[in-house]
């Protein structure tokens, strides 16, 4: 696959290098000393990761599309950890993914498993939103830690 690499100087910003490749592309930004990266249409995100490259909003999309379409419980439940095993996510969208669930403990047995594919870590307490009950939000930090 051909990688096309683009680098543009801000005498005002910086140094911004964006590569394509395919229709995904890349960013690595350098303000002030700080370097970050992300995707373009995708998040900016400087702390630990479990994973590195979080999926597209438009692929994120076609993904829940996919999951809807599972009749029972289980097989969504199913679905959504295969869906996740072979991408990258962030915890705004496996918060989406749990609220999809209708049983508490298939919500906290697929929070705690999305966990390891899931790029923004410090953000994960996001997911804690889709849990109904405390306990299960107790549950989820044990397992985690």
């Amino acid at each position: 696959m051909k990688t096309t690499i683009i680098i543009t100087i801000f005498l005002s910003l910086g140094l911004l290098l964006v590569a394509q490749t395919g229709s995904n592309q890349d960013f690595i930004s350098m303000s002030n000393g700080a370097i970050e990266i992300g995707q373009e249409d995708g998040p900016v995100y400087n702390g630990p990761t479990g994973c590195s490259r979080p999926l597209l909003h438009d692929d994120f999309e076609m993904m829940l599309s996919k999951l809807g379409k599972q009749p029972f419980e289980k097989d969504k439940l199913s679905a959504a950890k295969q869906l996740v095993q072979s991408n990258c996510l962030q915890s705004k969208q496996v918060k989406q993914i749990m609220l999809r669930l209708s049983f508490e403990e298939h919500r906290l047995e697929f929070a705690q498993f999305a966990y390891p594919f899931t790029y923004d870590l410090d953000n994960y307490d996001l997911v804690n939103d889709a849990f109904k009950f405390s306990s299960s939000v107790q549950k989820l930090k044990e397992s985690l830690n």
